[in-house]
């Protein structure tokens, strides 16, 4: 009797190792966050890349031409801005996915790879340069972009923004742009580096506290 409860302890015992390393393992996946206390609405995987912004005025012919947040090009070397302006300014935009090898979803306007999962979200700058733009992600919908200095040296560091870029009506009246979320980054001051942590923010605190978040870096020279 004694024999046949040691052998069904055991096995209970291995049962409950066997859950907990299973348990562990669906929080981790190639040293990325993949779960944990993120619900079925929440992102698992941030994506942040600078556009080249293919001929526009602010076309940067250092980024690579297929940027996007497939092939995300995070490095950057750019040239001041001319004082006072924001002519060379740099162009960061982002996703957030599903899962950690999501492939997310197609804009139909021009095919590119875009978010599938609309979350709050916000852009850390540190270093040289500050943060010259934060569009509101729908114009006059429900939606806000909130761009602040938070150290207070008269620089803007920090955009928060509730949700992704959505013009129009999902899948109706879409615009280039929209599923995706943007700022722009410039310097016309100091050589130096700066860089952008952008990631999920739903308390609008910052990128510190979340495992969902991903970095540029832009090297600014004279």
């Amino acid at each position: 009797m004694k024999k046949n409860m040691l052998t069904m302890l055991m096995v209970v015992l291995a049962a409950t190792m066997l859950a907990a390393t299973a348990a562990s393992a669906s929080y981790w996946d190639d040293g990325g966050y993949d779960g944990g206390g993120y619900g079925d609405g929440e992102p698992r995987r941030a994506v942040s890349y600078i556009n080249p912004d293919n001929g526009a005025a602010t076309e940067n012919p250092d980024v690579n031409d297929n940027s996007n947040c497939n092939t995300p090009d995070r490095y950057d070397v750019q040239k001041l801005s001319d004082p006072g302006t924001v002519n060379r300014n740099v162009h960061n935009d982002a996703c957030f996915f599903k899962g950690y090898r999501s492939g997310g979803a197609v804009s139909k306007v021009d095919g590119r790879p875009v978010s599938d999962v609309d979350a709050p979200a916000t852009f850390d700058s540190f270093g040289v340069g500050y943060i010259s733009a934060c569009p509101d992600p729908d114009g006059a919908g429900p939606k806000v972009a909130i761009l602040s200095d938070t150290n207070r040296d008269g620089r803007n560091d920090r955009c928060f923004q509730s949700g992704y870029q959505d013009q129009g009506v999902k899948g109706r009246a879409d615009v280039a742009g929209d599923f995706e979320f943007h700022a722009r980054m410039n310097n016309d001051s100091a050589t130096g580096t700066q860089r952008v942590v952008w990631g999920y923010d739903p308390d609008r605190d910052g990128t510190r506290d979340t495992w969902v978040k991903d970095t540029i870096r832009i090297d600014w020279v004279s």
